[in-house]
């Protein structure tokens, strides 16, 4: 687990390698999360990404929101993501301290918190709940989408933990949901993306499968507990 603030700001680029897994997983979410966004809200959101690296995830609404923002504690990061022009405000957090929160709660908020929980210490998880839920001070407010790319009950999480691999094996359900609950947020659903692991799409003689049979299993709203990557959805309670 990493424990450098600034290191759990993932940079986005190798996400984004054309025909590798992690491109795969990409390309699902932003197709659920577009159909999930014009679904879920009446009118478009305010967006507001927490620890948004480049701003892959804003790129991925890009069209459907009223606004968006993007928050990282590295000044390269947002220059970079303000080089490919990355259609959003972007705005430096700082590792302790205040942190921004809404001005208008009469306009919805969309919170969406990616590839940060798994590799952040306890104290960076809690940052990031601490700004969804400044954000969100309210049922009403908007919706929190948060990523868990390791979860602990998938395939690799099962794999790593039996052999004894104990440092990074995994995020577990339980552990989502006891952050949520401690930031007053109720967990609404949640949409798996992959159920296979890298080493599948490497495989030479079926490799040309994977992604279509992974792409369809993982969608499965009853595999979606044992999905490698899967997404979280929650609101405030009150």
């Amino acid at each position: 687990m990493r424990t450098n603030y600034t290191e759990a700001f993932r940079d986005d680029r190798e996400l984004g390698a054309p025909r590798t897994f992690s491109a795969h997983v990409g390309a699902r979410q932003r197709e659920w999360l577009r159909a999930f966004t014009e679904a879920a809200f009446a009118w478009p959101p305010v967006h507001h990404d927490f620890a948004c690296g480049t701003g892959r995830v804003l790129r991925m609404l890009d069209g459907l929101t009223s606004a968006a923002h993007g928050y990282d504690i590295s000044e390269a990061k947002l220059a970079e993501a303000r080089e490919i022009g990355v259609p959003a405000d972007l705005h430096v957090v700082r590792a302790t301290g205040p942190l921004p929160s809404t001005m208008d709660i009469d306009v919805p908020a969309l919170v969406t918190v990616f590839r940060l929980l798994l590799d952040a210490p306890p104290e960076l998880r809690e940052r990031a709940m601490e700004f969804a839920a400044g954000m969100l001070p309210t049922s009403d407010s908007g919706l929190l989408v948060v990523e868990n790319h390791g979860n602990a009950s998938s395939l690799r999480g099962i794999g790593r933990s039996a052999g004894g691999v104990e440092d990074g094996a995994g995020l577990s359900h339980d552990e989502v949901g006891e952050l949520f609950d401690r930031w007053g947020f109720e967990l609404l659903t949640r949409q798996g993306f992959s159920l296979l692991t890298q080493g599948f799409y490497r495989v030479a003689p079926v490799r040309w499968l994977v992604p279509g049979l992974d792409s369809w299993a993982s969608r499965r709203s009853f595999l979606a507990g044992r999905a490698t990557d899967l997404l979280y959805v929650a609101r405030r309670r009150h």
